[in-house]
């Protein structure tokens, strides 16, 4: 039945538990039970238990992979009657895998363990106790992120540079002995100077001072030697605005400010356009370009970075949902959704453009959402624990 919708639902029932098993369209199979048993005259237990396997559908539109998905869930509850007080205690888990196509159709599986254990307690208060226990449940309510619409961005390789215009060279300005400033040593390889430091004198001259602040990274003289006008005598680099080069793949000039990232996820940071690379791309034979970093002082040259180009492919007008925010439920992927004060809507959400740490949707969120980005699973735990019955008769 891959080409329509249908499901068979086979329900049976027996002194208080109901069992149901189904078959639908992708080959999916379900199956649940649910019920409870009286212990004593005031304590119960409540049961229930749901299985789902589909080979699933292809999740992109160029696909033709089906992509399946399988879960089991339990949850267990025991409620007692202690003196005015109901006291329950409860766990739910449900473990499974998911399965999806990534950017370049390559089958990828996802499987996850979600997990709760709650405990409550039930008894007649007064108002002004009942308004204090409200407070406290307000401000322990899962948190909510608000999601606003995103530039669609896709990842590009990138790498910090050298930069020549970083270098400075000190040098002699005198024939004579070289010897340290003042009591000082003199320099090592990795000492950062400051800008107008003094580390030498040559003869009887003026002491030489750094005429700008950087990194030791060459020593060209040493104290003792005998040098020449205009000799070097050490180089610094200022590591303080680093160069990284970006490969650039498309059409026109590359942006005039791109962002980057040391790792997916970390402290982005702004990058300006500095202009065209003197050499193409080692690794890909493109059109290279500079950006000059802000806020990235000491990166050396060599270290890796990820770029954020605008994606073209991307949907327009999207919003970025947190991985944490996503929960998995019936093949389907769900995050719950903030309507009023303490009150929650679980919606679809399509997981077709994964992008780091998280995803990207344009329908069940919208811009200024407030959807729940921890808490989630427990959530889902508290809406379906509502679906279980407990010695309700079942006719015909």
């Amino acid at each position: 039945a891959d080409d329509y919708d249908v499901e068979v639902v086979i329900v049976g029932a027996e002194e208080g538990w109901v069992t149901e098993a189904g078959y639908g369209s992708y080959d999916t199979k379900r199956a649940s039970l649910n019920g409870g048993v009286d212990l004593g005259q005031a304590v119960a237990l409540d049961v229930g238990v749901s299985w789902m396997d589909s080979d699933g559908f292809p999740t992109r539109t160029t696909d033709t992979l089906d992509r399946g998905y399988d879960s089991l869930s339990a949850n267990v509850a025991l409620r007692a009657d202690v003196g005015a007080a109901e006291v329950t205690v409860r766990h739910w888990r449900t473990t499974g895998t998911s399965e999806y196509s990534d950017f370049f159709l390559a089958p990828v599986d996802q499987d996850y363990v979600t997990s709760t254990t709650a405990a409550e307690m039930r008894l007649p208060v007064g108002e002004s106790v009942v308004e204090a226990i409200l407070a406290l449940v307000r401000s322990a309510r899962p948190e909510q992120d608000e999601q606003d619409a995103v530039r669609p961005e896709r990842e590009v390789p990138a790498f910090v540079v050298d930069d020549p215009g970083a270098t400075t060279t000190v040098r002699a300005a005198v024939v004579g002995r070289l010897l340290p400033a003042g009591d000082g040593p003199w320099p090592r390889i990795g000492e950062l100077l400051s800008a107008d430091e003094l580390i030498a004198v040559v003869g009887d001259a003026r002491p030489i001072a750094v005429p700008r602040g950087g990194t030791v990274t060459r020593l060209l003289a040493q104290p003792g030697e005998l040098v020449q006008a205009g000799q070097p005598l050490l180089e610094l680099v200022d590591y303080g605005h680093p160069l990284a080069q970006v490969a650039w793949a498309g059409e026109g000039a590359p942006p005039a400010r791109l962002a980057f990232a040391l790792t997916p996820g970390s402290t982005r940071i702004a990058g300006g356009l500095a202009g065209a690379a003197p050499t193409a791309d080692p690794l890909t034979r493109l059109p290279a370009y500079h950006y000059r970093l802000a806020g990235a002082a000491g990166l050396r040259p060599g270290v890796l970075l990820t770029g954020y180009l605008p994606d073209p492919d991307a949907p327009s007008g999207a919003v970025l949902v947190p991985d944490d925010a996503v929960v998995q439920w019936d093949a389907l992927a769900w995050v719950y959704v903030e309507r009023a004060p303490g009150r929650f809507l679980r919606v679809h959400v399509a997981t077709t453009h994964p992008v780091p740490g998280g995803w990207l949707v344009t329908e069940g969120a919208v811009p200024g959402d407030r959807v729940v980005s921890r808490g989630a699973g427990q959530l889902l735990s508290e809406e379906f624990r509502a679906r279980i019955t407990v010695g309700e008769e079942v006719g015909e």
